[in-house]
């Protein structure tokens, strides 16, 4: 999948999230996780979604332009050096982990 389909795709995926109904709002940090590694171009989608939707409801400072691809690997690689945490809601582990790589207020 090219990297303007998966945009596209992470975009209609975080459009669908935005109007979910809250079960589906309810996803833990290790169930995003493993959307992040699958195979999968919904997973991939849906990870690049969440993360970038989490992101930009953050205030954060960065240099240069952060992508949507190196959201999603910050926080893959901080999910995986942090299972202790994958019970916690998603939205707070994306939260985590942009934290712990960039200035955030």
């Amino acid at each position: 999948m090219t990297s303007a389909n998966r945009l596209r795709c992470a975009t209609l995926v975080f459009l669908a999230a935005a109007t979910a109904p809250a079960e589906a709002l309810e996803a833990t940090t290790g169930d995003l996780y493993k959307a992040c590694v699958s195979a999968s171009d919904v997973g991939a989608a849906y990870c690049l979604g969440f993360v970038t939707g989490v992101w930009f409801n953050m205030s954060c400072t960065a240099e240069g332009t952060v992508t949507s691809d190196v959201l999603s690997q910050t926080f893959k690689k901080w999910a995986m050096v942090h299972p202790e945490k994958w019970r916690d809601r998603a939205g707070v582990g994306v939260v985590k982990a942009i934290k712990s790589t960039w200035s955030c207020q």
